[in-house]
Formats: structure tokens, sequence, C-alpha cells
């Protein structure tokens, strides 16, 4: 089924995994509703849905606030894998 991207990143009825590629693929749209959504995410409680958050911003390279959102969970996130993809786009700035 193809679900409109507002509806796959509703954290509250999407599951983590559905809503962690959705996160990554909603980036790719590079539109500022997709920004906003993916700025939002980047907190979430599950790891899965922040990493996702991490590639839907590494579409945002360009944005200064994406950027240092970035930096800061690249050195403060709990989930090493989410620090790790957050380091590996600050290496691609």
């Amino acid at each position: 089924m193809n679900y409109p991207f507002s509806v796959l990143l509703d954290p509250t009825t999407t599951p983590a995994v559905d809503l962690s590629f959705a996160a990554e693929e909603h980036g790719a749209t590079r539109t500022p509703e997709a920004l906003a959504a993916l700025l939002t995410l980047i907190d979430h409680a599950d790891a899965v849905v922040r990493e996702g958050v991490v590639y839907g911003l590494s579409k945002y390279l360009d944005n200064a606030v994406v950027c240092e959102r970035l930096r800061l969970v690249a050195t403060s996130d709990p989930s090493p894998g989410v620090r790790a993809a957050a380091a590996d786009c600050n290496r691609a700035e």
C-alpha cells in the first residue's frame, strides 16, 4: 500500500521500523514540511527511528541547522548506531 508520508511519519500510529524507513525516504523529498517533520522525530524514543531520521536529514547538509543538529546527535545520542550514522553525515558535509 502507498500511504502519504504524513501518515507514515505519524509516531502514534506507525511502527518504529516503518517510521524509520519513511523518515529516510521523506528526506529525499527535500521539502520544508519534510525537514520540519524530521527535526521533530530526531528525538524519538526508539533508536531505529532516530537512525532513519539521520539518514533523512543527510539530504539537507546544505542547511546549517541540520548540520548543527547532526553534530549534536553524533556526540550525544544514547545509541552508538545513531551516533555513528550522524558522524558519517558530518564527515560528508
